[in-house]
This record gives C-alpha cells, structure tokens and sequence, in this order.
C-alpha cells in the first residue's frame, strides 16, 4: 500500500513537472505591472533622474505607442 501512495506521489510530481516544462524551456516570467516606467527597486536611480525617467518615458510612449 505504502509503495503504490509513493508511485503516485511520483507520477504526480512527473505530471506538473511536464506541464511546466514548455513555460520554463521559453523562459516566460510573469511580472506584475508597476505602474510606472521606471522600477529602481535596488535604490541606485535619484529621485530627479528617476523622474526625468519616467517623463521621457511617458512622452516617448505618448509619440510612438511603443
């Protein structure tokens, strides 16, 4: 009894990783929008800079729609 709950257990865990596979071998990540442009979560972009980011950005977007 205990053996089968085991191969079950294991063609469980063969199942998702198969379902999974086709994602990860495209490298797909699936990120939350922020919101803005700019995303300086490690704090080495100053407040001005990171503006003046965000405003190039935007009007960027705003011309082109890329």
């Amino acid at each position: 009894m205990r053996g089968n709950a085991l191969r079950l257990f294991l063609a469980f865990v063969v199942a998702c990783s198969l379902l999974a596979a086709p994602a990860l071998a495209r490298g797909e990540v699936t990120v939350a929008d922020p919101g803005t442009f700019v995303v300086d979560r490690a704090g080495v972009i100053d407040a001005p800079t990171q503006q003046r980011l965000e405003n190039w950005l935007k009007e960027l977007e705003q011309k082109t729609t890329a």
